[in-house]
């Protein structure tokens, strides 16, 4: 029976360790490295087209790697197990195997060790932890396991049927007592597994029984415990002891792969860990449910509409608020669905006050969407009471009165792991309302800890995992160490009476999460506000032909997006005088009634700052045959007439819409890719406004106007070149080198003949992305990057070869958009072009995953 499976599972491992203080972030293995010296260079290049067919070139930075044993371990938490009571045997405290921590039971703290480093080592494993608090050592400390070639590797674990007892003075892997001089030699990626066996004399509920493996100071699980250098020079031998190190193997050869002659570079490492459990501590999944809201308004928008974006995120936790339990993964609850029973992780959301249903983005991998046509304020149910199908009702999107998401956690709960497990379980709404308003809304998540055999909703008898949306607290605590009045009510309790925030109705006298990023206070969950106020405009002005368009906060910041020319192979760090470039605009009278004294003037950037405009920009404005020319002026951040006329407009009839061009000369400048405003290019701000004092100035207080954007920029599309080092089997090696970066010189000490060099070209169109409406913006067209070998300073070609070529066509590249062609030279691959197609603009972007694209390809070392 499942329900037997799930009791089971609990009562072998209890859940998840409680890892106190943080957990960092393991990498997988590393292999050897050779001589150092040899430079392996790599620029890449790209061309693409800008809407007028203008070719742009793109240079990326170049990255240096040069080619020299380093030792490197991790020791990590592999979970702690309650000992059966075959197990146990005469150990076996009075209440052992019962799936809770009790006095006078025996518990395994598990750990692994890792070698990280690049060459075959042994470890050392002490015969005692470090610090064992709430209980003693019952027995020796075990060596139950080892993987040859680590969790990415072909070979399979080999489980000791017999484990090892490691001497109370310790003993090295590679020891004719431990695993021997084969199996003790460590790999590279490869792992031990050790079991620390604890009687427990813990006597008071909530004590800790804290088992630290290995003495690498602080001793909390973070970065600084691991692959540290070993303290063993003035140390003692009762300190040395106490140590997970490593230990070079004697001998060695200068064969790529083999044991290296010599020392590790950097000397040996050290590493430990601990784990920490407590007493009469029973498993309970925390779930958290975070939502966020965005807004884009409707074109022409003369009352409050547009479309609402709900982003909803779950995290299970890893850690417990509580010293009561210990964190476990999240299984499902049992819903309505399709007509049938069935045990589901529910993430619900009941459809918002004055707005309809309109669509879900499609969820991630092992989620579905489900919707429900019941009301809660019609029908006083819960999302558990509520009938859920996966396809939309009869009456289509707009009978929808709750969407959600569901997870099937029968195969695989959710896990508790570092993180936001499930990041992205999005959905729309539309608004229309006849006033200015505030939209409420609140999410909320349902699953158990322990699943019931019986999937009848209503029937559960184990506690309900439940959260609210609004604050950053799982299960609806608030605060550590409260759990609200949800802490073990049973999905049959919780239908029962339900509140309006239970039923899924948003409340806001329970709270409010005003800024829109999980930050509420207080009991339950906090309601997620959207107010929406747009003021109808007396005048409209906007891009040619679209003087309602809407940017991307209101219709004062719409925009009309261009690029100058740029020559070909002008270099990263660059700067031109670009040619003058040419807008059109239209502005229009929404009205009824005429309006006199229309007056167009191009206004300063809302931030004085050279990377939005430079000093001396000239702006020429033509209506007809009325022009006037503006000069710009950095240090006033003022504009004035330098020649012509100021254009006016003395009668705007109502509903007429006229065309007027705008000429932006911009002086020398640097390119744009190289801007790090947070909005590169170059925006010249124009605004129609009625002069209603006659002054000739626009006062957003005094005058009605309207403003749009025409943006400039030099060059839209960011190439960015990084590198990293992977395994003989590609997967990144531990530490910085198994990161991306672009600087080659992390990467020296791991760049070794059978290692991999990863390159990453990445691709951004910094360009502003097309939010709001009506909105002109620039795709970068026919792009195409290239990875040449041999141009342009590029040494890669000869010194490595593609690991995959030619078992497959192209390589070991891969692209994320378009197709790939390669040129082989001598049985290798010298050239990969990604032809990429075009790429649309999505704005600046800081972090390299939040680029639009990326060419990949993997280079041996030989």
């Amino acid at each position: 029976m499942k329900k037997a499976r799930t009791k089971q599972i609990y009562r072998q491992v209890i859940a998840a360790s409680l890892i106190a203080g943080g957990a960092f972030q393991l990498a997988s293995p590393v292999l050897a490295l050779t001589a150092a010296g040899t430079n392996i260079s790599n620029t890449a290049t790209a061309t693409y087209e800008d809407p007028d067919g203008n070719p742009i070139d793109a240079t990326s930075n170049t990255v240096d790697i040069k080619v020299a044993e380093v030792a490197g371990i991790t020791v990590t938490a592999n979970g702690t197990i309650e000992a059966t009571l075959a197990q146990a045997g005469g150990s076996a405290g009075p209440l052992q195997g019962n799936g809770v921590i009790d006095t006078g039971d025996v518990v395994y703290f598990d750990y692994k060790i890792t070698n990280t480093g690049n060459d075959p080592t042994q470890f050392f494993i002490p015969g005692a932890p470090s610090t064992l608090l709430g209980g003693t050592l019952e027995g020796n400390v075990l060596i139950t396991e080892y993987d040859p070639d680590g969790p990415s590797g072909p070979l399979a674990p080999v489980v000791l049927a017999t484990p090892i007892s490691v001497p109370a003075a310790g003993i090295l892997s590679g020891d004719p007592a431990a695993l021997g001089a084969t199996n003790g030699s460590i790999p590279p990626g490869a792992t031990i597994t050790i079991r620390v066996p604890v009687k427990v004399t813990a006597d008071t509920s909530g004590a800790p029984i804290k088992v630290v493996i290995g003495d690498t100071g602080p001793n909390d699980n973070s970065q600084d415990t691991q692959n540290q250098l070993d303290s063993s020079d003035g140390a003692t031998a009762a300190e040395q002891a106490q140590d997970v190190r490593t230990v070079d193997n004697s001998g060695g050869t200068t064969t790529p792969g083999q044991e290296q002659v010599g020392s590790p570079q950097g000397g040996e490492k050290e590493a430990s860990s601990f784990q920490e459990i407590f007493l009469k501590a029973t498993p309970k999944a925390f779930a958290k449910i975070l939502k966020t809201n965005s807004f884009e308004a409707g074109v022409g928008a003369t009352a409050p509409n547009g479309t609402i974006t709900y982003k909803l995120s779950l995290d299970v936790e890893k850690t417990s608020p509580d010293t009561a339990y210990v964190a476990a993964p999240l299984e499902g609850s049992d819903i309505t669905l399709n007509g049938s029973g069935a045990e589901r992780v529910l993430v619900s959301d009941v459809i918002p006050t004055g707005t309809t249903f309109s669509s879900v983005v499609t969820p991630p991998t092992g989620w579905t969407a489900v919707y429900s046509i019941d009301d809660p304020a019609v029908t006083g149910n819960t999302a558990l009471q509520a009938p859920w199908t996966t396809s939309l009702p009869g009456g289509g999107a707009a009978a929808v009165k709750r969407v959600g998401f569901v997870y099937d956690a029968t195969t695989t709960a959710i896990p508790n792991n570092d993180g936001v497990e499930v990041p992205a379980l999005e959905f729309k709404v539309t608004t229309s309302a006849s006033a200015n308003t505030t939209i409420y809304n609140i999410a909320q998540v349902f699953g158990q800890t322990t699943p019931d055999a019986d999937t009848t909703p209503g029937n559960d008898t184990d506690p309900l995992v439940y959260d609210e949306s609004g604050d950053d607290q799982p299960n609806n605590y608030d605060g550590p160490n409260d759990p609200g009045d949800n802490s073990n009510i049973t999905p049959s309790d919780f239908n029962t009476t339900p509140t309006d925030s239970e039923k899924g109705i948003p409340n806001p006298n329970q709270g409010v999460d005003n800024n829109n990023n999980n930050t509420g206070t207080g009991p339950g969950g906090e309601v997620n506000p959207l107010t929406i106020n747009i003021t109808p405009p007396d005048i409209l002005n906007g891009p040619d032909g679209l003087p309602t368009a809407v940017g991307p906060t209101d219709n004062n910041d719409d925009f009309t997006n261009k690029s100058v020319d740029i020559p070909v192979n002008t270099a990263p760090g660059s700067t031109l005088d670009p040619d003058p470039v040419t807008f059109t605009n239209t502005v229009n009278n929404p009205g009824t009634t005429a309006l006199t004294n229309v007056l167009l003037r191009p206004i300063p950037p809302v931030d004085k700052n050279t990377a939005d405009l430079p000093d001396g920009t000239l702006v020429t404005i033509t209506l007809g045959a009325n022009t006037g020319v503006y000069e710009y002026d950095f240090p006033t951040n003022t504009y004035s007439l330098v020649s012509g006329t100021p254009v006016s407009i003395a009668t705007l009839n109502p509903g007429v819409s006229l065309d007027y061009t705008v000429t932006v000369d911009l002086p020398t400048v640097p390119l744009s890719t190289d801007d790090t405003d947070a909005e590169p290019g170059f925006p010249v701000r124009i605004v129609t406004f009625t002069d209603n004092n006659g002054d000739g100035k626009y006062v957003p207080a005094d005058d009605n106007g309207n403003v749009t954007i025409d943006r400039i920029y030099t060059g839209y599309l960011k190439l960015i070149k990084e590198a990293r080092i992977l395994d003989s089997t590609g997967a990144p090696v531990s530490g910085t080198a198994g990161i991306f970066t672009t600087n080659g010189s992390l990467l020296n000490n791991d760049a070794k003949p059978g290692n991999r060099i990863e390159y990453r070209i990445s691709y951004k169109n910094i360009s502003d992305a097309s939010t709001g409406v009506g909105n002109v913006v620039l795709n970068a067209n026919n792009t195409v990057v290239t990875e040449d070998g041999t141009a342009g300073g590029n040494t890669w070609f000869g010194p490595t070869k593609d690991p995959i070529y030619p078992g497959n066509p192209v390589g070991s590249a891969t692209k994320t958009s378009g197709s790939i062609v390669v040129t082989d030279s001598s049985g290798d691959i010298k050239i990969y072009v990604n032809n990429v197609g075009s790429v649309v603009p999505s704005g600046p972007a800081a972090a390299i995953a939040d680029y639009d694209g990326n060419l990949t390809f993997q280079r041996e070392i030989q």
